[in-house]
């Protein structure tokens, strides 16, 4: 069976990571409307990511490599990382997303990589106390070579 995960699957997931959860606490915790996560509560049952005990979700302790393999799985996160940008890109005029196209030095190179790293470390040692997932942010960080982007247009 092909498992499919995106942006509504993984919110659901994460939403109850954390400790058991119902059906409307997931709702309240995501925003979900409650049909569709109704639905992908049912899905993820099926595909064995998650139980339901007298109507409480719960992460299956152990889901299948195929489970496993279908959270990291590179058409999947190609698939929400599309949903991802896609969302940044439609909303760009509130100053979501912030893109420059320049040219470094190898001693400019070495600074901007400092700065990631010191961001990274500033991100990681953000925890959060909220339950509701609806309002944790998501940060994407990333930089290429034109040229690897050319080759992966290329080869896409």
């Amino acid at each position: 069976m092909k498992i499919f995960i995106g942006v509504i699957e993984r919110a659901v997931l994460e939403s109850i990571q954390d400790g058991a959860r119902t059906l409307s606490q997931i709702v309240e915790s995501t925003s979900i409307p409650t049909p569709l996560a109704s639905q992908v509560l049912s899905d993820l049952i099926a595909a064995g990511f998650i139980t339901n005990e007298d109507a409480v979700m719960r992460i299956n302790k152990h889901f299948s490599n195929e489970c496993k393999e279908a959270l990291k799985n590179t058409t999947n996160l190609n698939i929400e990382m599309t949903e991802l940008m896609s969302t940044l890109v439609q909303n760009r005029e509130k100053g979501m997303l912030k893109m420059r196209k320049v040219c470094m030095t190898t001693q400019e190179e070495k600074i901007f990589d400092g700065l990631i790293y010191n961001l990274e470390s500033f991100l990681k040692s953000l925890t959060s106390t909220s339950k509701n997932l609806k309002q944790k942010s998501i940060v994407i960080l990333g930089a290429t070579k034109y040229e690897n982007l050319i080759k992966h247009s290329l080869t896409a």
